[in-house]
């Protein structure tokens, strides 16, 4: 086979019938699925010897609905790309939230040590205005 030929099969492997497929017709309802093509090829040689090659990838994109005079577009549902979509949402998720984690984990420490040091100085507070009361009413009751 010439890349010529090879070429010319797969600009004709490339037509509207592999976009859309033939019509379905049911109780009045004309459904036209559609999909998405695409191709490629290519090939080389010289005069002994040469090759050729081509590649074809269709993914269904939805159907047209025909009821009498309205046509309505239903598009195909790609439940691979929803759970790829949720996979990817669910990662990045994890990754912001152990970021958020640790930059809130020093300032919790921080938040902490400062508790810490305000409760040690209420309690020296605390007991240094029972010493005063003490003393001002021993002074108090030596003066009477």
């Amino acid at each position: 086979m010439d890349v010529q030929s090879a070429l010319s099969e797969a600009g004709g492997a490339m037509t509207a019938k592999r976009v859309y497929a033939e019509p379905y017709v049911h109780d009045g309802l004309t459904i036209i699925p559609a999909a998405a093509v695409r191709g490629g090829g290519g090939g080389g040689g010289d005069e002994s010897s040469g090759g050729a090659g081509f590649g074809l990838y269709a993914t269904p994109k939805g159907a047209w609905v025909v009821e009498g005079d309205k046509v309505t577009w239903k598009p195909a549902v790609d439940v691979n790309r929803i759970v790829l979509g949720g996979q990817l949402v669910a990662v990045a998720a994890f990754f912001t939230g152990r970021q958020i984690a640790k930059l809130w984990a020093p300032r919790q420490k921080q938040h902490r040590r400062r508790s810490h040091r305000h409760a040690r100085r209420h309690m020296m507070v605390a007991r240094h205005r029972r010493h005063q009361r003490v003393h001002r009413l021993g002074r108090i009751s030596a003066r009477h």
